[in-house]
């Protein structure tokens, strides 16, 4: 296996090798479009967005966050009404967000006339409380 950022030749037994995606697919917004959905190629698209700032992704209809451990400008009332009038549309080019999922919550709940309910899980530290406001 030859490595890409460094050229380095390693040898590696065939059984600990995963297949790559192609650079076309680093950093796209769904976990699930991604040619080949195992652990390393969820981890480098993880990081990927985590490196530009993009702390959300899903993964199917599961939303996954990533603690930026500093402040962004994600929950301010221009970006809340982005994704308010975003969520309306069926099909939209907004990226991952708490305020996407909770908007669709909404909009599902008044033409179905049923209860939504929204999980937050994660660690200690993961964001929560933050993303929960």
């Amino acid at each position: 296996v030859q490595l890409d950022d460094t050229g380095k030749v390693l040898d590696i037994e065939m059984s600990k090798i995963a297949p790559a995606n192609p650079k076309l697919q680093e950093g796209i917004p769904d976990l699930t479009h991604l040619s080949y959905l195992n652990e390393p190629g969820i981890l480098y698209n993880l990081q990927h967005r985590y490196g530009t700032d993009s702390i959300y992704t899903f993964a199917g209809p599961v939303l996954i966050a990533l603690n930026p451990c500093k402040p962004l400008p994600l929950y301010t009332p221009e970006v809340a009404n982005l994704y308010k009038a975003g969520a309306r549309d069926i099909i939209n080019n907004l990226d991952p967000h708490i305020y996407l999922v909770a908007a669709n919550a909404f909009r599902r709940m008044l033409r179905e006339r049923q209860s939504q309910s929204l999980i937050v899980n994660g660690e200690s530290g993961a964001g929560k409380t933050e993303t929960t406001k």
